[in-house]
């Protein structure tokens, strides 16, 4: 089982293991990855996507599938959003009724690995605990990332059906760890 880190000190997200986009539908594929910790006030989340000139319609997504609910934290290139959905195969959530996330932070830039476009956020420990969800060490976290735009979606896991591809039981669990 992979481990999902916790601490109580702020870690750059940077400097974590990335889970990343391995299967798509559609193209073209967008290289997207997920930089998460845990930490007392929730889980710390960052998504890159890979893409040069973001699409209107492109979004990012980290899933967390708790025993009562599944919590979304979504970015697009300017805007974010929570979003809590039923414990069944979802379709993936539009820009309407998500909550305003805590800490948002939107980025752009170059690197190594390409032109990207993202954002950093947190989904706060009582947004988890209503999906059944809880950030501490010895808990285990089941995960995915997202993303997807007008002809292509992906994930870190396998997709459902075209109409539901966010199923919870297709996330990878993650074991919390650290003090």
């Amino acid at each position: 089982m992979e481990a999902l880190l916790y601490s109580t000190a702020s870690l750059e997200l940077d400097a974590l293991p990335a889970l990343t986009a391995r299967y798509y539908r559609g193209r073209p594929a967008l290289y997207t990855q997920a930089r998460v910790y845990a930490a007392p006030q929730g889980l710390h989340v960052g998504l890159w996507v890979f893409q040069r000139q973001p699409q209107p319609l492109a979004h990012a997504c980290f899933a967390v599938a708790g025993a009562a609910g599944l919590v979304c934290a979504q970015i697009t290139p300017s805007a974010a959003g929570l979003h809590e959905l039923p414990l069944s195969a979802a379709p993936f959530p539009g820009d309407e009724n998500g909550m305003p996330p805590e800490e948002t932070r939107f980025f752009a830039g170059e690197d190594e690995q390409g032109w990207y476009w993202g954002g950093s956020l947190l989904v706060p420990a009582a947004v988890l605990a209503r999906a059944g969800a809880q950030c501490q060490p010895g808990n285990v976290l089941c995960c995915a990332v997202y993303v997807w735009q007008a002809g292509m979606a992906g994930a870190s896991c396998a997709l459902g059906a075209n109409s539901t591809p966010l199923q919870p039981a297709l996330l990878t669990p993650f074991l919390v760890s650290g003090s």
